[in-house]
């Protein structure tokens, strides 16, 4: 702990202000979780497309499968999330790998327009980078605090 702490430059127990864990309360926030993970190396500037990041499971997935792979692999992802002008299928992984890639553009290039479902989960995911107890719907956080006797202070995820 004390190597560590001088190499980062902080103090404290080893894991003290590191890390933290929030419920997710929805997919949607399950999905901004993953993409906030999966976009580390990028919003770090270590790498600029997701093929390109060295150490996230979704790059490992990208350069070993075919396209066709890829959109069977794991399929449905996640059900229930609205994707473009449906009204509840299932996010495909193929699905999602687009959506980490128009993500990682926008933070590579952050004043070019972006499509609304890419805006829309880099809303979601900026969410995730604030340490709250449990991140979902405003719907959802009001009966998980309620449920524990505690006050609402956590931000919803943007709908």
């Amino acid at each position: 702990a004390r190597r560590a702490n001088l190499e980062s430059g902080t103090s404290g127990h080893f894991f003290e202000q590191r890390f933290y864990s929030g419920a997710l309360l929805s997919e949607e926030a399950l999905v901004a979780a993953m993409a906030y993970v999966d976009l580390n190396e990028v919003r770090a500037g270590i790498a600029s497309r997701i093929e390109d990041c060295a150490d996230a499971s979704v790059a490992e997935r990208l350069r070993g499968n075919s396209a066709a792979a890829l959109e069977a692999y794991l399929a449905p992802l996640a059900s229930g999330l609205a994707a473009p002008q449906t009204p509840h299928p299932a996010v495909t992984l193929g699905f999602y790998l687009g959506l980490l890639r128009g993500m990682a553009e926008a933070t590579v290039a952050p004043d070019a327009r972006r499509p609304g479902r890419v805006a829309a989960w880099l809303a979601r995911t900026a969410v995730l980078g604030r340490r709250q107890r449990a991140y979902g719907s405003t719907e959802r956080l009001a009966a998980w605090v309620g449920k524990r006797g505690m006050q609402l202070r956590e931000k919803p995820l943007p709908v």
